[in-house]
C-alpha cells in the first residue's frame, strides 16, 4: 500500500483506496474503497470510549449487584439473631431507598438488554413498531437512573452526617459513583431521551 497524497493510500495489488481526515494532527475519520459513499469511521469521543466505560460499567454493575444481593441476606441474618439496624428513621429510609435504587437500576439495564436483543435478533423489528417501546424505555431510564442517583446521594448525605462506621461511608461513595457511571452511559448512548432517531 502506498501513499499517493496526504492521508490517501492505494493498495498496489487491487487499487482500493483508504483515506483519512486529520484535524489538529489526529485522524478523526477514515473510510475506504467502495464503502466510502455510505460508511465512514469516526474517532470515538473520550466520553463514549469503551476502553474507559467498560471497566467502569463492570465495576458499577458489580457494586450494584453486590448491594442488591447482600441486602436481603443481611436482613435474614439479623432476623435469625434478633438484631436490628441501629438507624434513625430518615437514615433507615435512605438506606432502604439506596438498596431499592440498586435493584431498579439493574432491572432497567436488563430490560434494555432484552429490548436491544429483540431488535437485533430479527431485522423486521428495526422499524417504527418498536418506537413506543423505546419511548417507554427512555422514560423509564430517566426516572430510574436520575432517581437512582438522587437516592444514592441522599443515602451518602445521611450516612456521612450520622454515626455510621467507615465501611458504610465508603460504600455510600461507591454507590454514588456506580449510579453516576450508569447515568453517564445512559446519556452518552441515548438510553435517556425523547426521540428514537439518533
Amino acid at each position: 500500500m502506498g501513499e499517493t497524497a496526504p492521508f490517501l493510500w492505494i493498495d498496489l495489488d487491487n487499487h482500493k483506496r483508504l483515506a483519512a481526515v486529520v484535524e489538529d494532527g489526529k485522524v478523526v475519520r477514515f473510510s475506504m474503497g467502495g464503502i466510502a459513499p455510505f460508511m465512514v469511521f469516526d474517532r470515538t469521543p473520550w466520553h463514549k470510549s469503551s476502553a474507559l466505560l467498560m471497566p467502569l460499567l463492570s465495576l458499577s454493575l458489580a457494586a450494584l449487584l453486590f448491594t442488591a444481593l447482600v441486602w436481603p441476606a443481611a436482613a435474614l441474618i439479623r432476623r435469625r439473631y434478633g438484631a436490628t439496624l441501629a438507624l434513625e428513621r430518615h437514615e433507615l429510609r435512605s438506606f432502604r431507598l439506596s438498596k431499592i435504587a440498586s435493584i431498579l437500576i439493574l432491572l432497567t439495564l436488563v430490560a434494555w438488554g432484552v429490548v436491544v436483543g429483540v431488535m437485533l435478533g430479527d431485522i423486521d423489528n428495526l422499524n417504527a413498531s418498536m418506537d413506543p417501546l423505546l419511548w417507554i424505555m427512555q422514560l423509564l431510564s430517566l426516572v430510574v437512573f436520575v432517581g437512582g442517583l438522587a437516592a444514592m446521594l441522599w443515602n451518602l448525605w445521611m450516612v456521612w452526617r450520622g454515626k455510621r462506621r467507615w465501611p458504610a461511608k465508603v460504600w455510600s461513595v461507591v454507590l454514588v459513583l456506580a449510579a453516576l457511571v450508569v447515568l453517564w452511559i445512559a446519556l452518552a448512548f441515548n438510553l435517556i431521551g425523547f426521540s428514537v432517531h439518533h
